[in-house]
């Protein structure tokens, strides 16, 4: 259950997606072997291993990935930015304060999963806001604004929901 602020922000961050927006229709093939930018939202607590997250990127023809994170990671994957996501990014309702935004939406993103298998009101919003034409989410499928592609694993732990996603990207692209 969410709490009242960020039942408020993620009511805000509907509101702003939907107001003057049209979404387009997505195909999956072309998305998936034209993309050049990738932004991939780490949750906090759950963090997958480097083995997971490479698979992830490289089951994908990126130039450019970009990982949001609570913590700083190394990871052997060329032309990797990290960009810290900490307390002081997220205001009272949740949603991320205007300078991580505005680098988010100027980012150039193709591509943007969300690896948060409970939903994460701030990496939604940004997954959203990045402009980015297909956008994963690993949540329970409520969360329409914010993705336009949920992914549901049969597995129970994150590395599987990675691995399984990466797997699903190979085949859809033909890597």
């Amino acid at each position: 259950m969410a709490s009242p602020l960020e039942y408020i922000g993620r009511q805000w961050a509907r509101f702003r997606l939907l107001w003057g927006r049209r979404w387009e229709p997505v195909s999956l093939r072309e998305t998936i072997r034209s993309a050049e930018g990738l932004l991939v939202c780490l949750p906090e607590h759950e963090v997958p291993q480097a083995e997971e997250l490479v698979a992830l990127i490289k089951a994908l023809p990126v130039r450019r990935t970009t990982v949001l994170c609570a913590r700083p990671r190394a990871l052997p994957v060329a032309d990797l930015e990290m960009l810290m996501l900490s307390r002081d990014d997220v205001g009272w309702f949740r949603l991320p304060r205007k300078a991580l935004r505005n680098r988010i939406t100027n980012g150039g993103f193709d591509m943007a999963i969300d690896l948060h298998r409970n939903f994460s009101i701030a990496s939604a919003y940004l997954c959203a806001l990045s402009g980015a034409r297909l956008r994963v989410g690993l949540g329970s499928g409520d969360e329409g604004t914010f993705f336009n592609m949920h992914y549901r694993s049969d597995g129970t732990t994150l590395r599987e929901a990675c691995l399984g996603l990466a797997r699903l990207f190979r085949e859809i692209g033909g890597r």
